[in-house]
């Protein structure tokens, strides 16, 4: 057919993988971000979640890729954050609602409308959505 030829990864490691549909094109260029750290626990944190600011709800990772977390969760308006290992030294913010690029360390949160969600987020490059049911 008209899909196109696999490509070879001559370098082990994280890239990155962008497809304009529009142009029918993509690039693949090695991640040149943050340092591959793995976090035993990713969670949310905030005025719209059940913890509020005192307690993470867990975010589950996916097998595959340790830096992937996900989970379906109900919010109130509000905002929350991402935050690893249930602690605050090590905290992801933003001002985008929906999806975005949160910032490790970053005094933003994230502004949430009232609903039940299914969140990615990962952890690597600090990417998430959320998709409203």
């Amino acid at each position: 057919g008209t899909d196109p030829a696999a490509w070879a990864i001559s370098v082990a490691g994280h890239y990155v993988f962008t497809m304009n549909l529009a142009t029918k094109t993509y690039t693949l260029v090695p991640f040149t971000g943050a340092a591959d750290v793995y976090y035993p626990t990713v969670g949310i944190i905030g005025s719209s979640t059940a913890g509020g600011w005192d307690n993470s709800t867990a975010l589950t990772n996916i097998n595959f890729d340790k830096h992937l977390w996900y989970t379906t969760a109900t919010v109130t308006n509000g905002e929350i954050k991402f935050r690893a290992n249930n602690a605050w030294t090590i905290n992801w913010g933003a001002l985008t609602p929906i999806s975005g690029k949160a910032e490790l360390g970053s005094s933003s949160n994230i502004p949430i409308e009232a609903g039940k969600y299914k969140m990615w987020f990962n952890s690597l490059d600090g990417r998430y959505i959320f998709i409203k049911e």
